[in-house]
């Protein structure tokens, strides 16, 4: 009798360890996940803001004239500037015209303060 009180104790034990080898693991793979969705969504917010300073830059581009400006909505911040220039060229005429202009969206991730900043030349056209 006092050798089957024992064995019981002994599966009594082996459950209870089982449960917290179990416990512990649904708590990682818990934290993973986390993590990845974390992850995923900074991937989906840095495309929206490369798509966004890159559709800036080209209705720029399309228009041929620049002066800058700062826009702000739900999530992110668009600063675009004129950059200074720094060839130096014979063809002042040219040089005139050539404009960098940078373009920067940031916003604000789980992970903190992100941003994505892009430059682009044109030559721009006479001042509207």
């Amino acid at each position: 009798m006092y050798h089957k009180q024992i064995k019981n104790g002994f599966i009594l034990f082996e459950i209870v360890v089982a449960f917290i080898i179990f416990s512990i693991s649904c708590i990682l793979l818990a934290q993973q996940q986390w993590k990845l969705i974390q992850q995923e969504q900074e991937a989906v917010d840095r495309l929206q803001a490369l798509s966004l300073v890159r559709n800036t830059l080209e209705n720029i581009r399309n228009e041929k004239y620049f002066s800058p400006f700062q826009k702000v909505d739900d999530k992110f911040t668009i600063i675009v500037q004129e950059k200074p220039l720094s060839l130096q060229t014979i063809n002042t005429e040219f040089l005139n015209k050539l404009n960098l202009i940078e373009a920067r969206v940031t916003w604000q991730s789980a992970l903190g303060k992100r941003s994505i900043k892009l430059i682009t030349g044109f030559i721009q056209d006479e001042k509207k």
